[in-house]
């Protein structure tokens, strides 16, 4: 009898440790909301004012569908380029970024970028440099990467 309020003993303190990380988890970690909004996947917008009045959330999802429709991959040099040649001719992440930047911008979010610089050792590339997007309100911070979102509220 003995062994077995042991083993009673010891799989409550086993339960009660896995529920104190699990509540501590909660507490101390932002929610990601990715995911969340996935009826937003499926709306295809002509133009990105078409994700005007909606939540920051809603709007990230709504621009990367919208450029999804047009996007293409392409190293370039880091330089500023137009739409419509971004459209026509695709652009890498420093390009990317800035777009979504002045979309967000003009739909009235705060937006700016993240850079990690890449690291060249003797002539080897160790890893390349690469920019994504920040955009925030004062509940919501969503990071897009060319087509991957993630968002976290505050």
């Amino acid at each position: 009898m003995n062994k077995y309020i042991e083993v009673m003993i010891f799989v409550m303190f086993l339960s009660l440790l896995v529920l104190g990380g699990f509540i501590l988890g909660i507490i101390f970690t932002e929610k990601n909301t990715k995911g969340v909004y996935l009826d937003y996947v499926e709306d295809i917008p002509l133009n990105y004012t078409q994700c005007e009045n909606k939540s920051l959330i809603q709007t990230s999802y709504c621009l990367r569908n919208y450029v999804k429709t047009f996007y293409n991959y392409k190293v370039r040099e880091d330089v500023e380029i137009n739409l419509s040649e971004l459209m026509e001719d695709g652009g890498d992440c420093f390009n990317w970024a800035n777009l979504y930047i002045k979309m967000f911008g003009e739909l009235g979010f705060k937006a700016d970028y993240f850079q990690r610089n890449g690291i060249v050792e003797n002539k080897t590339r160790i890893f390349s440099a690469h920019r994504w997007a920040v955009a925030w309100d004062n509940e919501t911070r969503c990071e897009i990467d060319q087509l991957k979102i993630d968002c976290f509220e505050r």
